[in-house]
């Protein structure tokens, strides 16, 4: 956690365009993996990541810009969280954002409009 909400880290990825988006991606692809096999990570923390990341402009921005299907698969590997009970303190507001930016996402590459 100390490292994935870490601004320093965030710049840090951003500052290395799609290599850094990619990263973004794959860090929720490990604690994804992580959790499953051990059943540890708290609904608190996926909270913070889905706050500090996708509800934050600057970095959603960035991740659409630079490389969409990254965004695409951190919103896709959200709904798997909710949908295998992984993440269960969250909102409907919040499933409906994780369908929208998928949706907004899928269409941004299909019209390779990036």
């Amino acid at each position: 956690r100390a490292r994935v909400l870490n601004p320093k880290w965030t710049k840090g990825m951003m500052s290395n365009g799609y290599k850094g988006a990619f990263e973004f991606a794959a860090t929720i692809d490990y604690l994804y993996a992580y959790d499953a096999t051990t059943d540890l990570v708290s609904n608190y923390s996926y909270e913070q990541i889905y706050k500090s990341w996708l509800c934050n402009n600057e970095i959603k921005k960035f991740l659409r810009e630079v490389n969409p299907w990254a965004l695409k698969d951190i919103a896709q590997r959200f709904l798997e969280l909710i949908n295998r009970g992984m993440w269960t303190n969250k909102s409907d507001d919040i499933i409906d954002n994780l369908k929208s930016i998928i949706n907004e996402t899928e269409s941004k590459i299909e019209k390779s409009d990036f």
